[in-house]
């Protein structure tokens, strides 16, 4: 009787189980997620060999919206069952809460970044990306927002992080390799600043005898401004051209309302009043969106034009060369 009583009171525990989950599927079924859940936790308590109990638990919770517990749920039914149907759909579901998941504190960080709070904002991208580590673009924002906090060196670090690990079709690769390059000249002069006290002193190095009036910048950083300066221009050409097409689309509206509100024996007979009334408010509307487009169009054209002058301009130069006892000093442009 002894060696009988522990088998027969584990048959009498899965039994017990397997009742409360037919319980727990009814309320399923019946759309009450949350006694279905709880329901499927009963069971499992009861019979904690059956981790199938944990993934109804989880799918329920997921469907009646209690996420945290479900993701819970779901990494514990995987740690139990690596493989199968089920494991491959907790596999499947536990990655579409993750990225709802995501989603929201993507969404978060915007709302923080719109209220000047970067270092929340920071913090949020980075929890995004802990839940989805392939979504890149939270890697970059971060190292954004980091940048807005005044963080030069996280900033520049995340972006390096960002050109070393992301795709190579990443959307944001160019910018980021424009923004870190004009991040690191910061970053290195900060580096670079030796106490005086602990400089050694050697020989005085005399200048070059091509001395230079604005010194011109490092290949690098002349081509970041470059390409800065191109993406400003081309941006403010197609705002620009928006404006436009808004603007000939409105006169296109404007004269179809016109011929409808033609008379006809004294009478507007083409259109009701009402819909006149919606299609002029439409219209106007239409017609001070394509103003802002093409005012703001214009001035970003103008001011990547200023930024191409003076990325492709060349310094002047002033040179000083001895000739017998007096120097020839020449300024050239």
């Amino acid at each position: 009787m002894l060696f009988c009583a522990p088998g027969a009171w584990a048959l009498d525990q899965q039994k017990a189980a397997g009742n409360i989950a037919r319980q727990a599927s009814a309320a399923f079924e019946q759309g009450d997620h949350a006694r279905a859940a709880q329901l499927y936790l009963q069971a499992f308590a009861t019979d904690p060999a059956t981790a199938d109990y944990l993934y109804g638990a989880a799918r329920a919770e997921h469907i009646g919206g209690k996420l945290g517990v479900a993701e819970q749920h779901y990494v514990a039914f995987l740690a139990k069952v690596a493989s199968g149907p089920r494991a491959d759909n907790a596999r499947k579901y536990l990655a579409e809460l993750r990225s709802g998941q995501a989603e929201q504190k993507i969404s978060d960080a915007e709302k923080a970044e719109r209220q000047g709070s970067f270092a929340l904002a920071a913090q949020l991208y980075r929890l995004a990306r802990t839940l989805v580590p392939t979504r890149w673009e939270c890697l970059f924002r971060e190292a954004m927002a980091r940048e807005q906090n005044g963080d030069k060196s996280e900033a520049a670090a995340l972006l390096e992080q960002y050109l070393r690990e992301a795709p190579k079709d990443a959307r944001d690769r160019d910018e980021a390799g424009v923004r870190l390059a004009a991040l690191k000249p910061k970053t290195a002069q900060v580096a670079d600043k030796v106490p005086v006290a602990t400089q050694k002193t050697g020989p005085v190095k005399l200048p070059s005898p091509d001395l230079q009036i604005g010194q011109a910048a490092p290949p690098s950083d002349r081509r970041a401004q470059q390409i800065l300066a191109w993406t400003v221009a081309v941006v403010g050409v197609a705002t620009g051209a928006t404006g436009i097409e808004q603007a000939i689309d409105a006169a296109g509206k404007r004269s179809d309302l016109d011929a409808k509100l033609a008379l006809h024996s004294g009478k507007v007979t083409d259109i009701s009043y009402s819909e006149a009334v919606t299609r002029d408010k439409a219209i106007q509307s239409q017609r001070t969106t394509a103003a802002i487009l093409g005012g703001v169009g214009v001035a970003v054209t103008a001011t990547g034009g200023w930024l191409l002058w003076r990325a492709y301009k060349e310094p002047p130069k002033l040179s000083a060369l001895p000739l017998g006892n007096g120097v020839v000093v020449t300024l050239r442009f």
